[in-house]
């Protein structure tokens, strides 16, 4: 039986998955919140306030992914650990 610290260890794999979807929030998520939220706001006078917020909104939300892909992967890969170790 595996010792309960092996569920925490980091491996090669997860250091892949975690690169693969930063790659892919990057590739494919922030240009579409970007073009979302620019059209949002066109509406608003254009401003160095209203293009900051649109860059700080998209970072935050790119961000938010980020983590949120990487809960899952700790989740799912705590959860296989589990299953072996069981």
């Amino acid at each position: 039986m595996k010792g309960y610290h092996e569920l925490y260890r980091v491996t090669l794999a997860d250091t892949l998955l975690f690169l693969i979807a930063v790659l892919a929030s990057v590739r494919f998520v922030l240009p579409w919140l970007l073009q979302t939220f620019s059209q949002g706001f066109r509406a608003l006078p254009e401003s160095t306030g209203s293009q900051l917020q649109l860059v700080l909104v998209g970072f935050l939300l790119q961000s938010l992914i980020i983590l949120l892909i990487l809960f899952l992967v700790i989740i799912l890969r705590r959860g296989l650990s589990l299953k072996a170790l069981g």
